[in-house]
Protein backbone atom coordinates (compact mmCIF):
# COMPACT_ATOMS: atom_id res chain seq x y z
CA UNK A 1 0.00 0.00 0.00
CA UNK A 2 1.56 3.60 -0.98
CA UNK A 3 0.35 6.64 0.42
CA UNK A 4 -1.65 9.19 -2.27
CA UNK A 5 -2.13 12.44 -2.08
CA UNK A 6 -5.14 14.00 -2.93
CA UNK A 7 -5.38 17.51 -4.19
CA UNK A 8 -8.41 19.75 -5.55
CA UNK A 9 -7.91 22.19 -7.68
CA UNK A 10 -11.34 23.51 -7.96
CA UNK A 11 -10.79 27.00 -6.65
CA UNK A 12 -11.01 29.93 -8.75
CA UNK A 13 -10.47 33.44 -8.00
CA UNK A 14 -10.86 36.62 -9.90
CA UNK A 15 -7.90 39.13 -11.08
CA UNK A 16 -8.18 42.64 -11.21
CA UNK A 17 -9.38 42.79 -14.11
CA UNK A 18 -12.37 40.47 -13.67
CA UNK A 19 -11.12 37.19 -15.32
CA UNK A 20 -11.28 33.81 -13.65
CA UNK A 21 -8.20 32.14 -12.76
CA UNK A 22 -7.11 29.07 -11.28
CA UNK A 23 -5.31 28.85 -8.32
CA UNK A 24 -2.90 25.84 -7.66
CA UNK A 25 -3.97 22.99 -6.58
CA UNK A 26 -4.39 22.12 -2.89
CA UNK A 27 -3.73 19.04 -0.45
CA UNK A 28 -7.09 18.08 0.34
CA UNK A 29 -6.52 14.67 2.39
CA UNK A 30 -4.55 11.27 1.75
CA UNK A 31 -5.61 7.79 1.82
CA UNK A 32 -3.50 3.98 1.11
CA UNK A 33 -3.88 2.38 -1.92
CA UNK A 34 -2.56 -0.30 -4.51
CA UNK A 35 -1.06 1.69 -7.63
CA UNK A 36 -0.77 -0.37 -10.34
CA UNK A 37 1.68 1.74 -12.88
CA UNK A 38 1.35 1.51 -16.94
CA UNK A 39 2.64 3.59 -19.57
CA UNK A 40 2.75 3.62 -23.31
CA UNK A 41 4.65 5.70 -25.92
CA UNK A 42 3.17 7.39 -29.57
CA UNK A 43 5.24 9.46 -31.79
CA UNK A 44 4.37 11.78 -34.56
CA UNK A 45 6.51 13.55 -36.60
CA UNK A 46 9.16 14.66 -35.03
CA UNK A 47 7.62 14.25 -31.42
CA UNK A 48 7.52 11.24 -28.95
CA UNK A 49 4.62 11.41 -26.27
CA UNK A 50 5.01 9.43 -23.04
CA UNK A 51 1.87 8.73 -20.78
CA UNK A 52 2.35 7.50 -17.58
CA UNK A 53 -0.89 5.96 -15.59
CA UNK A 54 -1.53 4.28 -12.67
CA UNK A 55 -5.19 2.12 -11.67
CA UNK A 56 -5.47 2.87 -7.52
CA UNK A 57 -7.23 0.48 -5.33
CA UNK A 58 -8.69 1.42 -2.46
CA UNK A 59 -10.82 0.64 0.20
CA UNK A 60 -10.44 3.93 1.60
CA UNK A 61 -13.66 5.59 -0.08
CA UNK A 62 -14.22 8.47 2.03
CA UNK A 63 -12.49 10.85 0.11
CA UNK A 64 -14.82 12.43 -3.14
CA UNK A 65 -12.50 11.99 -5.73
CA UNK A 66 -13.93 13.33 -8.99
CA UNK A 67 -12.41 14.04 -12.45
CA UNK A 68 -9.67 16.71 -13.07
CA UNK A 69 -8.69 16.27 -9.62
CA UNK A 70 -4.60 15.47 -8.78
CA UNK A 71 -3.20 12.37 -7.08
CA UNK A 72 0.63 12.69 -6.05
CA UNK A 73 1.35 9.01 -6.57
CA UNK A 74 5.55 8.49 -5.95
CA UNK A 75 6.39 12.23 -5.93
CA UNK A 76 4.68 12.93 -8.76
CA UNK A 77 1.36 14.55 -9.92
CA UNK A 78 -1.09 12.66 -11.67
CA UNK A 79 -4.52 14.08 -13.14
CA UNK A 80 -7.47 11.73 -12.78
CA UNK A 81 -9.36 11.51 -15.93
CA UNK A 82 -12.12 9.33 -15.54
CA UNK A 83 -14.65 8.89 -12.90
CA UNK A 84 -14.16 6.60 -9.53
CA UNK A 85 -15.31 3.10 -10.70
CA UNK A 86 -16.95 0.90 -7.75
CA UNK A 87 -14.35 -2.01 -7.10
CA UNK A 88 -15.86 -5.75 -6.23
CA UNK A 89 -15.22 -9.22 -6.24
CA UNK A 90 -18.75 -10.82 -6.85
CA UNK A 91 -20.30 -7.97 -8.52
CA UNK A 92 -22.25 -7.40 -5.18
CA UNK A 93 -19.60 -6.75 -2.66
CA UNK A 94 -18.28 -3.39 -2.41
CA UNK A 95 -14.77 -3.82 -1.65
CA UNK A 96 -13.77 -0.31 -2.46
CA UNK A 97 -13.07 2.08 -5.56
CA UNK A 98 -10.64 2.13 -8.26
CA UNK A 99 -9.43 5.42 -9.44
CA UNK A 100 -7.96 5.98 -12.80
CA UNK A 101 -4.82 8.54 -13.00
CA UNK A 102 -2.27 9.50 -16.10
CA UNK A 103 -0.03 12.37 -16.91
CA UNK A 104 1.18 13.05 -20.53
CA UNK A 105 4.61 14.72 -21.55
CA UNK A 106 6.65 15.27 -24.62
CA UNK A 107 10.24 13.88 -24.74
CA UNK A 108 12.80 16.04 -26.29
CA UNK A 109 14.44 15.83 -29.21
CA UNK A 110 12.07 13.01 -30.61
CA UNK A 111 14.25 10.41 -28.74
CA UNK A 112 13.05 8.94 -25.51
CA UNK A 113 14.83 9.52 -22.12
CA UNK A 114 15.62 6.31 -19.54
CA UNK A 115 14.73 8.16 -16.10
Amino acid sequence: MEKVILLSSKLVERDADGNRVSLPPVEVGFFYGLCAPSSSASESVGRVSVAEEFDVYTRDSFLAVHVGDVLEIRGKRFTVSRPAVRWSRDGEHTVGIVVHCERAYDVGGGRTREG
